[in-house]
């Protein structure tokens, strides 16, 4: 079971971000987190923050193992990885074919796991850590792909629902899943 993050976590969390950083920041903490924030929730299972440019996104993954270009060449890398798992259920859910998508999972988590373990081998722990926290929801749509959901529309998911920051990292939202 994934863990779950409260009011406590995050506060503390922020505050041992915050010391880390030469000069402060303004970040939008959003979703679930800003409703624990609040104590409108009493926890949420992933932290979503907004971050005004790629320089500020840039300063929060750094963890001084790795340049910014390195830095810019993985998260390039594993949006790779999540557009074609995208084109992958683009071409099997039409024709049902579930299995298909389901092996288009499994080597992207596959891929994804050796990205992670290629950063901790670099002595990035934190960038590793972060994609392996993230794994399981970077592939959502598509395991819903293969229980007969849709999630944000077929041709949308990319084209309206993905954000890239000047950093060159992707973010994406999804309104809600329903079931054809």
């Amino acid at each position: 079971m994934r863990p779950t993050f409260g009011r406590e976590y995050i506060e503390n969390e922020f505050h041992r971000i915050g010391d880390g950083l030469s000069e402060p920041h303004t970040v939008y903490l959003i979703g679930g987190g800003a409703m624990s924030l609040r104590d409108l929730k009493g926890a949420t299972k992933d932290i979503d923050l907004v971050v005004p440019d790629g320089d500020v996104y840039g300063q929060l993954w750094d963890d001084g193992a790795l340049s910014l270009e390195n830095r810019k060449e993985i998260t390039s890398e594993v949006s790779g990885e999540l557009f074609h798992l995208r084109n992958s259920v683009e071409k099997h859910r039409p024709e049902e074919e579930y299995s298909a998508i389901r092996e288009r999972i499994a080597q992207t988590k596959e891929r994804i796991e050796k990205t992670a373990w290629q950063l901790e081998q670099l002595s990035s722990p934190k960038a590793a850590s972060y994609l392996r926290r993230g794994l399981d929801s970077m592939v959502t749509f598509a395991e819903y792909a293969t229980d007969g959901f849709r999630c944000c529309g077929s041709r949308t998911l990319l084209n309206e629902q993905w954000v890239r920051s000047p950093s060159g990292a992707s973010v994406t939202g999804c309104d809600g899943a329903r079931r054809d």
